[in-house]
């Protein structure tokens, strides 16, 4: 409302018009107040429910809260004077305008001009009582209203609140969403506070501050609004769909929202939503959110209960939160199914409370919300007509299924149907046949059905059928239409349906040509399966088969090969069958068939066409088929490989033939032979292509050899060869690959060869007899040699040069062992000419330990073979401990003695 200034307090109303008319020309804000406001961040006029709500694909949707229509603002003196301040009283001009940052308490009742109090504080306002918050604006921008809501407030908790500033000429007016206890205006050097009896929510002050100490006017630079923490619990409900029909959910969003400035408790929403079934709760909670999140247990906070009551029956939505804090926002959804006793409208209101709202009128006006849902009910009665049959014969029946079905939502009255059917001879059957007649207009047959009435969902079906006559051959088809009508029908593009039968009344001779195979290959055969059928309504006669075969050789067989016959036409052979007369779906089968040959390569296939006739056949479009057998003319690489010579032994040569040989119908297409031969030092054998190299890689060897061009039937052959060694010890095998860019077929494209390599390989092994003796006892050795390759070893050598001499040959000792002495020393030497794979040979030699040998003795024995691969294992060492004597306070020593074999000790 517009504000008034007191008789008593005219300086104060100069002061504000002076603040006022500076800052809106000036936009000038105080020292330290605050940042000034540019276009881009202009304060916008708040709504009802200015807040987020969740949609129901979780997307919020913004509601407007209805402060008061900016261009409606109208003073009302006396309701200001009524429910807020004393204008005209001066009360509230004088008495409450204080100097703020000082000791005040005598000034309180004194006039101020507050030129001191740069920063005016609703704290330094010691005579309000109870709780408040301080919202500032600061700075206060000069255009003609503002709203300034909660990111353009300065104050915790502010972010609830909205505050409109409006303009008028030479006062302005400040509205509220909440009360406000006081306010200080800002201007210049002084301030001028005000507070407020009621604490109302509409209040109004001077357009300047003035300092009447220097007689001048200052323009507002922020104000100050101390404002009573309350609750403002508001709650709006909408419908999720404005129009449905019954069988659609009837949903509702109720939305609850504290806009207030302090925490709501024992909040309670309700919502008698209406039903019709006496005793059972039929609406559902869907979902319950609080702030954008969904509540896991919704019936944690809502339930619904039957509530019966003047001959029907509500459902009373009931939910209860504890608490809600400033700004907090709870989405309910409830939803049921609509019936056809909803038609219309589904109205009802859904109320919000809270034990500490106060009650004042202003903040009651949003505990209620109501909204609705057209629920729009109607008659749509829709006819169906469908063919039985795809084509009818004359002699057979035509009939139509006709089904009438309600698929509006209510109940439909006197509803009829009437086809007008096309010749004579129908009669009804069906379900629903009592409903009906066929009688005569004019000389034509018309059904008529009279259903009564439908209820929503119902259907009425029917069976119209007659038998189909040479008459109907004319116009080639049985058809008509059936309509539908209803006394309250309101939807005519479904009361019509029309079908219509093929009348087949011909002979109709068609033929088909399949082809037996999918491909085939030179000296296959290709062979095809001819079908011919009178598909008509009356006996084909004449009946003729032509098939111009391509090439030659063919023959026929089948079911009805007697009426056929293959003919020479200049150098061409043509197949022809004279079938006579066919009756309606008769038919005949034969099959031609003849070998492939090469010179099919060139075509690609064996196709051809066969074609029918008949004396009395309407019908062209089915006399002809034709089909196509694809001829798989391609080269067909065939790869073989052996080994020239096998078992070998290092030394011999490595050998392997290989033969490529095109067994396919044409030449090969860039041919390629590739051999990754083992190791290195590979050459060609005599004769071999000049397309064949070959090439060292990786310590392998490469052969290749270039086919491409290779004829049907011709082959071509290389052989690679080398010296094995001893690296080849076992089996040296590998692939041959071939390959060509018309080669389809690679069952064949590899080969396998291997070769063995025969190794000898000697183990030497020496063991003493016993590992412990003394002297005069027997030293012996034993050692055996095996050949654990797989070839003969050549010219054998074992040498043991022995510790000693003495030494003596054990009595099993094999031909060619003896012992030698070479420079003093004694030397075991064996030599064999061969010792077979698996072979091995031992030998035994010993002699008396003597005083000589005390300790250790240690000997090893070698071994070699001129073929012998491997020496890792042609060496072995054993050894004989000779135990002499031992100490027990004087040295004992063992002797023994000759003479009587006896032995003895004697003392050292």
């Amino acid at each position: 409302m517009r504000a008034l200034v007191s008789r008593s307090s005219r300086g104060k109303w100069n002061q504000f018009r002076a603040i006022l008319i500076a800052a809106l020309l000036a936009g000038v804000g105080a020292a330290g107040c605050g940042e000034q406001m540019t276009d881009s961040t202009e304060p916008t006029l708040g709504g009802e429910y200015e807040d987020e709500y969740e949609r129901e694909e979780d997307e919020e949707e913004e509601e407007e809260d209805e402060y008061g229509d900016e261009d409606g603002y109208e003073y009302d003196k006396e309701k200001h004077k009524k429910h807020y301040y004393d204008y005209e009283g001066g009360y509230s001009a004088d008495y409450y305008k204080v100097r703020l940052g000082k000791d005040h308490e005598e000034n309180n009742e004194k006039y101020y001009d507050g030129r001191n109090a740069w920063n005016p504080t609703c704290g330094g306002l010691t005579h309000l009582e109870g709780d408040f918050i301080e919202c500032k604006i600061d700075p206060v921008y000069q255009y003609p209203y503002f709203t300034y809501t909660g990111n353009h407030l300065e104050g915790e908790g502010c972010d609830q609140l909205a505050f409109h500033i409006k303009r008028y000429g030479e006062e302005f007016d400040i509205k509220s969403s909440a009360p406000i206890a006081a306010m200080c205006v800002k201007g210049g050097p002084g301030a001028n506070c005000y507070t407020f009896k009621d604490g109302g929510t509409n209040v109004g002050v001077g357009y300047n501050a003035y300092d009447e100490e220097v007689g001048k006017n200052y323009g507002i630079s922020h104000i100050s609004l101390c404002v009573r923490p309350q609750p403002d619990v508001a709650v709006k409900k909408e419908a999720v769909e404005d129009t449905i029909q019954p069988g659609d959910y009837a949903a509702f969003k109720l939305k609850v929202k504290n806009k207030g400035t302090a925490t709501a408790k024992n909040v309670v929403l309700k919502d008698k939503l209406q039903d019709h079934e006496d005793g059972e709760v039929n609406w559902k909670i869907k979902a319950v959110k609080k702030n954008g999140y969904a509540v896991h247990d919704p019936h944690q906070y809502c339930w619904l209960t039957d509530e019966a009551h003047d001959y029907k029956s509500d459902d009373l939505l009931e939910c209860k939160f504890d608490y809600l804090e400033p700004g907090d926002k709870i989405v309910v959804k409830v939803a049921r199914k609509a019936t056809q006793d909803d038609c219309g409208y589904l109205p009802n209101i859904a109320y919000v409370s809270a034990d500490n709202e106060p009650d004042k009128k202003y903040l009651k006006k949003n505990n209620k919300s109501k909204a609705k849902i057209k629920v729009e009910c109607m008659a749509d009665v829709a006819v169906e007509k469908t063919a039985r049959q795809d084509k009818v014969y004359p002699g057979g029946y035509a009939a139509f299924d006709i089904k009438v079905k309600n698929v509006g939502s209510m109940t439909a009255k006197y509803v009829q149907l009437i086809d007008k059917l096309e010749g004579t001879g129908w009669y009804v059957s069906g379900d629903a046949a009592s409903y009906c007649s066929i009688y005569d207009y004019y000389g034509k047959e018309v059904l008529k059905c009279n259903f009564g009435e439908l209820a929503p969902g119902a259907y009425k079906h029917i069976v119209v059928k007659r038998k189909a006559t040479e008459a109907d051959c004319e116009d080639g088809y049985i058809k008509n239409t059936a309509k539908v009508s209803a006394y309250n029908d309101y939807n005519a593009d479904n009361n019509s349906a029309y079908d219509k039968i093929p009348v087949k009344c011909m002979s109709d001779v068609a033929v088909e040509k399949t082809a037996l195979q999918d491909k085939v290959y030179p000296g296959d055969y290709a062979a095809f399966k001819i079908k011919v059928k009178n598909v008509g309504s009356t006996t084909a006669k004449y009946v003729k088969l032509i098939d111009k075969l391509p090439g030659t050789g063919w023959y026929v067989g089948g079911d009805d090969a007697s009426y056929c016959g293959i003919h020479d036409y200049y150098g061409k052979e043509v197949l022809k069958c004279n079938f006579g007369e066919l009756a309606p779906y008769a038919y005949k089968k034969i099959v031609v068939k003849r070998k492939v040959t090469a010179a099919d390569c060139a075509y690609g296939y064996i196709k051809n066409v066969a074609e029918v006739s008949a004396y009395n056949d309407y019908n062209a479009d089915n006399n002809s088929d034709w089909a196509k057998i694809p001829v798989k003319c391609v080269a067909d690489l065939k790869v073989e490989k052996e080994a020239l010579y096998t078992p070998i032994e290092p030394g011999d040569k490595i050998g392997f033939k290989l033969k490529v040989t095109n067994v396919g119908h044409v030449a090969a297409e860039n041919g390629k032979l590739y051999d990754k031969l083992p190791g290195t030092g590979w050459y060609l054998g005599y004769g071999a292509p000049e397309s064949c190299s070959l090439h060292e890689y990786y310590g392998d060897t490469i052969l290749k050899c270039d086919l491409s061009g290779l004829a049907p039937g011709a082959y071509a052959k290389v052989k690679v060869l080398r010296k094995a060694t001893k690296y080849d010890c076992g089996w040296v095998k590998n692939v041959a690959k071939v390959k060509a860019d018309n080669d389809y077929n690679t069952s064949n494209n590899t080969a396998y060869a291997k070769v063995e390599v025969q190794c000898a390989d000697l183990k030497v092994e020496k063991t003493a007899l016993d590992a412990d003796v003394k002297p005069g006892e027997k030293l012996a050795f034993k050692i055996t040699v095996t050949n654990q390759g797989t070839a003969n070893a050549t010219n054998v050598v074992l040498k043991d040069e022995l510790p000693g001499t003495g030494w003596h040959l054990g009595y099993d000792a094999p031909s060619g062992c003896e012992i030698k002495e070479y420079y003093g020393k004694e030397v075991l030497v064996c030599t064999r000419a061969g010792l077979g794979a698996g072979g091995s040979g031992s030998v035994t030699v010993y002699r008396k330990a003597t005083y000589d040998d005390c300790g250790t003795v240690e000997n090893t024995a070698k071994v070699s073979a001129d073929n012998d691969v491997d020496h890792s294992n042609n060496y072995s060492t054993a050894y004989i401990e000779v135990e002499c004597c031992y100490y027990d306070g004087y040295y004992t020593c063992w002797d023994y003695y000759e003479s009587d074999g006896i032995d003895g000790w004697y003392d050292q």
